[in-house]
């Protein structure tokens, strides 16, 4: 079933841009600061030895950023 919330299209700009090899910061300014459906701003976390960024949507959803790429979390 399709959302409709627009999560999966924001998800696929962002894989998009990240397999073309834009980096983070890149896809923050471009795709992710320009949304309506994220609020504030990224925060870093560590699982293990893995760097993430966590980015909060208003569908009450976590977007996550790691090296392999966006998935929501």
């Amino acid at each position: 079933m399709q959302r409709r919330d627009g999560v999966t299209d924001l998800i696929e700009k962002c894989m998009l841009a990240h397999t073309a090899g834009a980096d983070f910061p890149k896809v923050w300014r471009e795709i992710l600061s320009r949304s309506r459906l994220v609020i504030g701003v990224p925060v870093q976390r560590l699982e293990g030895a893995r760097a993430i960024l966590e980015i909060k949507l208003i569908t009450g959803e976590r977007l996550l950023c790691d090296p392999a790429g966006y998935a929501l979390g």
